[in-house]
């Protein structure tokens, strides 16, 4: 993960992993989770997680479902190289891996930009 000042930190992750992006929306104040796999070509969308119903339409989708409080959106939503987010410390941004957890609208410095991609490294 990178800022505008340069890296921020690294996470050692593999092929088929999983990791979430958690916010509060900017306009509504309500949750979002955006779940993300690492896959060959980069990071996969596969599901989606709401605190109600209006960001479903916000967001341009056509249908949800109700599960435990959450509006879900699932299936492949697309693959990137590189997310490139924009959060304020309001946003309570963080991502969520499977050991860790990492406040990026803590970490993000005065701008707020947080980039996210996936290299390969030699062990």
């Amino acid at each position: 993960m990178e800022a505008e000042s340069g890296p921020l930190t690294t996470v050692p992750v593999s092929l088929g992993n999983e990791f979430s992006l958690s916010f509060r929306h900017s306009l509504y104040g309500s949750l979002v989770e955006e779940h993300f796999r690492i896959t060959t070509k980069g990071l996969q969308t596969f599901k989606l997680r709401y605190g109600e119903p209006r960001l479903l339409e916000f967001y341009g989708h056509e249908s949800g479902r109700l599960d435990n409080g959450w509006w879900i959106v699932e299936g492949n939503r697309g693959e990137v190289q590189t997310l490139v987010f924009r959060f304020s410390p309001e946003s309570l941004a963080k991502i969520n891996f499977s050991t860790s957890t990492i406040a990026l609208s803590e970490i993000a410095g005065p701008t707020g930009l947080v980039r996210v991609r996936i290299a390969s490294c030699e062990k």
